[in-house]
């Protein structure tokens, strides 16, 4: 049987496609009835929005029995009448397809959908993907087969489905395609901008899988361990904003890729929020993954003991083990040939940074500043093999 089924108590084969993919009607669904519901702003903290009945509506007022029995009226207007779609349109794939179109009807959608464990929903163009926070079979190679060259309106919505359709798009027209994956911290952008790289260098790539593929998938553990860190809303949350350009050749084979960064934040070096982290690579190369010789030879110890990264006493991430990721990081500089001498010398300049950052500065006067001792400008100075002045 292939991983991507599983069986049913009753023994019948259900598909990670149509378990995790496809909305289930559970067989029971509330029948249209005389009553016009509408959308009513509440002010409960886990509800935005709940149904209320129309009681009056001449057309200019409308007035509206909320839950708990009493009346509300007000003008009527497409920012005040919230229309409540039928039944039949729960769960629906495409939320274009909703005959009211409001914010509590999105939401609504997205929620049925959501509690059915399918967090992936169309609306027109555009897939909106909510952050299931736990990992699904939905990535998998017969996942990847069942989207190769099918119609977005054949298949249940994936962002498999929209990276085929821009690939079928920059072949047939010859002409270059955008993705734009965009959202709030924690949303999911970095797992799905990885998903259209798997995607595309499993339809794109060469069939035995070549050292540009590999290239293709495993620089992403470089950027996040130097751009990525630890927020309130996120754990691996990326610090930075990214370009990535595909290159293909007229057969439509992946040749080639730049990647451009810009927006990094750079303030977060020297300082940090309450429960958040410095970027990922400082405490990386503090971990048990670091060779001890290599430690000694650049005076590491401990997070602890560094300004850059004690300021709040948040040193580790739940579910994320540094020195996993600093060997994952290692196998992707052997997959890009970076080699030794060039790895030194980055792991130089991140142990002088938070040797700079342990500088003992005094007040000399009003106006200058010194140093009490120069032991930590001196190992910061030969991190980067020159002499201090002085």
């Amino acid at each position: 049987m292939s991983s991507a089924a599983r069986r049913r108590k009753g023994g019948e084969v259900e598909s990670d496609y149509i378990k995790y993919l496809k909305y289930k009607n559970t067989g029971f669904q509330v029948s249209a009835s005389d009553k016009t519901l509408v959308w009513w702003p509440t002010k409960d903290a886990d509800r935005a929005y709940a149904h209320a009945e129309v009681t009056k509506d001449d057309g200019k007022n409308f007035t509206v029995r909320l839950e708990d029995n009493t009346e509300k009226s007000q003008p009527k207007n497409e920012k005040t009448y919230l229309g409540v779609n039928p039944p039949k349109f729960d769960g629906v794939e495409d939320m274009g397809e909703l005959g009211y179109l409001s914010e509590p009807a999105v939401l609504h959608n997205l929620k049925k959908r959501y509690d059915a464990g399918l967090f992936h929903t169309y609306s027109g163009l555009f897939l909106v993907v909510v952050n299931p926070y736990k990992r699904l079979p939905v990535y998998t190679p017969e996942i990847i087969d069942m989207y190769r060259g099918r119609p977005r309106d054949k298949v249940a919505p994936h962002i498999f489905a929209i990276s085929d359709g821009a690939y079928r798009a920059m072949l047939n027209t010859r002409q270059n395609q955008s993705m734009l994956i965009t959202g709030e911290s924690g949303a999911g952008k970095t797992e799905n901008t990885k998903k259209v790289i798997q995607y595309l260098t499993a339809i794109a790539g060469r069939a035995e899988g070549g050292l540009l593929e590999q290239q293709l998938l495993e620089f992403n553990p470089i950027l996040e361990a130097f751009g990525n860190a630890k927020t309130t809303k996120n754990n691996n949350s990326s610090r930075f904003g990214k370009f990535i350009e595909l290159q293909f050749n007229a057969g439509g084979q992946i040749t080639g890729a730049n990647t451009f960064i810009y927006l990094l934040e750079k303030s977060r070096v020297t300082a940090q929020g309450a429960g958040e982290r410095n970027f990922h690579i400082f405490y990386q190369i503090l971990s048990k993954a670091m060779p001890e010789e290599l430690k000694q030879k650049l005076k590491l110890t401990k997070p602890e003991d560094y300004f850059f990264l004690n300021q709040n006493a948040c040193y580790t991430v739940d579910d994320m083990d540094d020195a996993k990721e600093f060997d994952h990081m290692l196998k992707a500089f052997d997959i890009l040939n970076i080699n030794e001498e060039e790895r030194l010398a980055i792991f130089q300049t991140i142990s002088a940074i938070l040797h700079l950052g342990n500088l003992p500065f005094i007040d000399v006067n009003s106006e200058t500043a010194g140093l009490k001792d120069e032991v930590e400008l001196n190992i910061a100075a030969s991190c980067w093999a020159c002499r201090p002045p002085g």
